[in-house]
Formats: C-alpha cells, structure tokens, sequence
C-alpha cells in the first residue's frame, strides 16, 4: 500500500474534485468556524497547510488542514480539518509528518481539536496530553 503525505497547496486544484467532499465532511464538526470556500482559499494562500494522505497516485485517503496559532507566548501548529478513511493505517505516519513540519517551522507544540474519537489514535500512535475541555456558546 502506498502512501504519501505532503503540503500541497501550490497544486491542490490538481485533486480538488477528490479534496473537497473530505473538506465538506469535516467542516461540518467545526461549528462554523470553516467553509469549503474559505479552507480551500486559506490552503491556496498558504495561511493554511493541506496534507493528503494518498493511497495510491488516483486515490485519496484523507485529507489534514493545519494552520499556525500564535499565542502571546508559544505558536503551536493547530490541526483544524481531518477528514478521510482507514485513519488507523496512517495516522501514525501523519502524526509525524505534521510534527517534524511544525518542529521545522517554529512552532512549541501541535494542537488538535476534536471529537472525542480522536482520544483512541491519540493513545495509540503518540503521548498528547488531554489538556482541556472546550465549552462554546453560540450567537
């Protein structure tokens, strides 16, 4: 099985018809915060970085959307998209990747919001610290 993992925002209307049902799947949870739309113009300006996971050169597995948080104090690389199948088969892989990426580019940590669901690969693949709950209200 063959797999690859890049940022691939300078070629990404390349995939885009295989990209954006992921994309719209996933911002579905993000409680409004992303759209198709405005995902796929932050990736394209590279305010956003968009990994794919390739099962094989026409098929892809999932999709990963990052972007820089910077905080008074630290700048963390935040996973704000992720989107796809079989994540038990590449999420260690994945977890890696955007790791070194963020080691490389200056960030203190990676931050990951998400559903419950994440705990499990989480717990498999790395040590995150379960650091807190998040509590919204909408207007």
């Amino acid at each position: 099985l063959s797999r690859g993992l890049g940022d691939v925002y300078k070629r990404q209307d390349l995939f885009w018809d295989k990209i954006e049902p992921l994309i719209k799947k996933a911002v579905v949870y993000s409680g409004g915060r992303h759209t198709v739309d405005t995902t796929k113009y932050l990736c394209k300006t590279g305010v956003m970085q968009l990994w794919i996971v390739f099962k094989t050169v026409k098929d892809i597995e999932a999709i990963i959307v990052t972007q820089k948080a910077i905080y008074p104090a630290k700048t963390y690389l935040t996973v704000v998209l992720c989107g796809g199948k079989n994540m038990a088969k590449w999420a260690g892989e994945g977890i890696k990747t955007i790791t070194d990426y963020a080691k490389n580019n200056n960030c203190h940590g990676v931050e990951v919001m998400g559903r419950p669901g994440w705990r499990k690969i989480f717990n498999k693949h790395v040590k995150y610290k379960e650091s807190y709950v998040l509590f919204e209200s909408y207007f």
